[in-house]
């Protein structure tokens, strides 16, 4: 089976796999079809620890947002700003946003 959220061969298909076996991944659905999808958790590459980051916190304390994809034909219609203001208005504690390109 394809993965239709993959650009650039990312996510690979063992971790949407994992994500999704560790209740990791969630979706968006429009007319019982899913449009977006994104895997958050607390997993990230080692580089992740050579940023200088505003906020101090353990890995566990964190979460990293990845792979935030929402189809073509989706797409210009403001799905990616609400599944994360979804995750915003959904989380128990207060949310600190940086972002970086690693």
């Amino acid at each position: 089976m394809e993965i239709p959220f993959r650009k650039g061969g990312f996510p690979s298909r063992k971790m949407v796999e994992d994500a999704i076996q560790q209740h990791d991944q969630f979706i968006g659905e429009e007319d019982d079809r899913i449009m977006a999808a994104y895997i958050m958790n607390h997993e990230c590459d080692q580089i992740y620890d050579t940023v200088q980051w505003q906020i101090k916190a353990d890995r566990n304390e964190i979460m990293i947002l990845h792979a935030l994809r929402v189809l073509p034909e989706y797409a210009g219609r403001g799905y990616s700003k609400k599944l994360v203001g979804n995750i915003k208005n959904s989380s128990q504690t207060p949310i600190y946003q940086e972002f970086t390109s690693c």
